[in-house]
């Protein structure tokens, strides 16, 4: 049992009320745990899904307006998303890479490009938000694209490891002089904060006004 739960875990179930639920179609991930594969989506794709409190927070703190464009380049299964104001016609592109998020943001009624946000180019916006892939300064690029993307006059807003902060790496120092260039603010959010989504890791919320 303990085996088939860590397997089902892995693969993005959550364990309630003995039971296993998943957020889209199961059947793609227990075809492939039937077919002798190892599953885990937080490997494969770096997904850890942000708290829907925090993303609650972190979107109240922003300034939108209507038809303000809004980029989301890693959408998750919409946490984010799920946050912005009912009330304003914003303009979304939503960008995600794992197949079966995109079916949960699609079954929630967006509208998901599944692509590499790093291989394509999706025009200016007002306003973009996120929680991009940590590992192997994968956050950090996504950052400086990200930034490619934002309007003069724009804002960002966005969850990374905080490995930047003290790493001597090239790409990490760079970084931080770029961050000190723009006027970035960052702050810390607490370990505990992610724990739902299956990791106690401490995270950043970095807030960049072009």
């Amino acid at each position: 049992y303990k085996e088939v739960r860590k397997a089902l875990l892995n693969a993005g179930g959550k364990y309630q009320r003995n039971s296993f639920i998943f957020p889209s179609d199961a059947k793609p991930f227990i075809n492939r745990l039937m077919n002798g594969e190892s599953v885990n989506i937080k490997k494969e794709f770096q997904f850890f899904a942000t708290p829907s409190k925090l993303a609650k927070r972190i979107v109240k703190n922003i300034n939108f307006f209507e038809g303000a464009k809004v980029g989301e380049f890693s959408a998750g299964q919409g946490a984010f998303l799920d946050e912005l104001p009912k009330d304003l016609d914003l303009k979304l592109t939503v960008v995600e890479l794992m197949k079966e998020n995109c079916s949960v943001l699609g079954s929630k009624g967006y509208e998901p490009k599944n692509e590499d946000f790093l291989q394509n180019d999706y025009g200016y916006h007002d306003i973009i938000i996120g929680n991009p892939p940590f590992n192997k300064n994968q956050d950090v690029k996504h950052f400086m694209h990200m930034y490619e993307h934002l309007i003069e006059g724009g804002t960002m807003s966005v969850i990374m490891s905080p490995h930047w902060t003290f790493a001597n790496e090239r790409i990490c120092v760079e970084f931080r002089e770029f961050l000190n260039d723009k006027g970035a603010t960052w702050e810390e959010i607490e370990a505990g904060e992610f724990k739902e989504s299956g990791t106690n890791i401490k995270t950043v919320l970095i807030t960049l006004n072009n």
